[in-house]
């Protein structure tokens, strides 16, 4: 988390509008953590500004895939 800027802009799939802020990430990855069991970081994806992650996990037995955010990086750090 300390590598995120204060003002991270994180883009999920289940939500409209981007989520903005370094607490929201921190509730995110918190849930994240606590929902989602053998969870690995597959592939970190940078491409000039932008960055996303993608995972594989279980969710009560079942397989996951997904890329839980998206954002953009400023002054080398992830933001907005």
């Amino acid at each position: 988390m300390a590598s995120l800027a204060d003002e991270i802009s994180i883009t999920v799939a289940v939500h409209d509008a981007p989520m903005v802020g370094k607490e929201v990430a921190r509730l995110l990855f918190a849930v994240l953590s606590h929902e989602l069991e053998d969870f690995e970081l597959t592939e970190e994806l940078i491409e000039g500004k932008s960055a996303a992650a993608l995972f594989e996990a279980t969710i009560r037995g079942k397989g996951a895939q997904g890329s839980p955010w998206c954002a953009s990086m400023s002054r080398g750090r992830f933001a907005s």
